[in-house]
């Protein structure tokens, strides 16, 4: 049965051979084969900084709200995810840049265009930001055509 304090995907990544892991990029997100270590998104609760001295070999990240990375070799990810200060352990994400799907969604493309814009209004001299999920700011500047 697979440990329910470990996110479906590390489940699976952890159950894969390495050749079956290469072939996805999700499934190998944080994994670094030369040095056999995991990079783990790790949930606790209480004090997460005694795992350093009873794991040897793992770094530990502390972050906020009771969250840290932590960089770990393989064998001990069972061990870490048994830890009572423990909630909930998943792997790093990939990040990918969609910006023009995002412009269309917000009918930006269109208005660049001039297209259904009856004011002409371009945005000329605005500044537009887009956050996506908080992990970085897209900054465009639209300019009269």
């Amino acid at each position: 049965m697979a440990n329910q304090k470990l996110e479906t995907l590390l489940n699976i990544s952890l159950d894969v051979t390495e050749q079956e892991r290469e072939k996805s990029p999700d499934l190998n997100a944080g994994v670094n084969e030369e040095e056999d270590t995991w990079e783990l998104i790790v949930k606790y609760i209480d004090s997460i900084s005694e795992l350093k001295d009873k794991y040897p070999g793992i770094v530990v990240y502390e972050l906020l709200n009771q969250y840290a990375v932590v960089i770990t070799p393989k064998r001990y990810i069972e061990y870490i995810s048994r830890e009572k200060q423990v909630e909930f352990i998943e792997k790093p994400k990939l990040l990918y840049f969609e910006l023009l799907s995002e412009k269309a969604a917000s009918c930006i493309t269109q208005l660049q265009q001039g297209a259904d814009n009856p004011y002409n209004l371009y945005g000329e001299g605005v500044i537009v930001a887009v956050i996506d999920t908080g992990a970085g700011v897209n900054l465009m500047q639209y300019k009269n055509k």
